[in-house]
């Protein structure tokens, strides 16, 4: 049986939810921790964010992503498109309890915002299965980028 590479990213996603998120403004790359809200099967991310910060204004001018998941060996890298959404459906689609304390008017506080990130390219590298080798589990030409 073939080992399923892309069921094994979504499990790595969903139990190691802390990744990175790599933005561009001004030629200067940002990074910064954001926990996963939601994975979707079809590598779809959901996070939230702060209506006030810096990423927002640079994804209006820049959507283009790339996430980093690691831990122990293992990694995900996504690259992808932001959207960011304002609506209550969104909003209430990735609330949890958790939030309450980064955003206590719940879901229909002003300063939450939804990033949805949606991928154009996943690759997934485990060295225990396939060395240093990543596999493509989602491509588009457009948003390759080198290692």
């Amino acid at each position: 049986m073939e080992h399923d590479y892309r069921q094994a990213a979504r499990d790595f996603i969903r139990n190691h939810p802390v990744c990175h998120l790599a933005t561009v403004a001004d030629g200067q790359p940002w990074c910064r921790a954001m926990h996963t809200n939601r994975l979707d099967d079809d590598f779809t991310v959901w996070f939230a964010s702060f209506a006030s910060s810096n990423k927002l204004g640079q994804l209006r001018v820049n959507p283009r992503v790339c996430l980093s998941y690691f831990e122990s060996g293992c990694d995900v890298r996504l690259f992808g498109r932001a959207e960011i959404l304002d609506d209550q459906p969104a909003k209430d689609a990735i609330w949890r309890p958790e939030l309450a304390r980064l955003f206590p008017r719940g879901a229909a506080d002003p300063e939450l915002i939804v990033l949805k990130i949606t991928p154009q390219r996943v690759l997934y590298r485990d060295f225990t299965t396939t060395e240093f080798n990543a596999v493509e589990l989602l491509g588009d030409d457009s948003a390759k980028s080198p290692g």
